[in-house]
């Protein structure tokens, strides 16, 4: 049996299709368009669920621009964490510590026809997320 495979699609926003090596249409994923923002202590949906469908996350980026607080990123699958990106506050001079970059060489796997979340676990924390991946047919 082939498994259907296409890239994360951000709250259903696409920028190109094209494709896939399987036959299938997919959607590559711009980082510059498909990104979340995140302010205070609630999940923000990222990847919507597809119903027969797994997330898996290759990769993710945050950055912080409160300038008073640090905190750690949560990425779950519904309500269960699977990761975690540590942001520390921004400072101007010393930009670079405000930002974290993942890639995952073990995929951080979803759940069948379960969301991506990411969530704050700082209150009042201001940043803004991107995750990259693939939503893969679940057998």
């Amino acid at each position: 049996m082939r498994s259907t495979v296409s890239p994360l699609s951000c709250r259903s926003r696409s920028v190109f299709g094209k494709p896939g090596a399987l036959g299938e249409v997919i959607n590559d994923i711009n980082g510059d368009v498909c990104h979340i923002d995140i302010t205070d202590t609630t999940a923000v949906e990222v990847v919507a669920a597809k119903a027969g469908y797994r997330h898996r996350v290759t990769g993710a980026h945050a950055i912080n621009t409160d300038t008073a607080v640090g905190t750690i990123v949560q990425i779950r699958t519904g309500t269960t964490v699977i990761g975690n990106l540590f942001v520390a506050p921004f400072v101007a001079a010393a930009p670079g510590d405000s930002t974290d970059d993942d890639e995952y060489s073990m995929p951080l796997i979803g759940d069948v026809g379960a969301n991506i979340n990411v969530i704050c676990v700082t209150t009042s924390a201001q940043v803004r997320v991107s995750v990259q991946g693939v939503t893969v047919k679940a057998s």
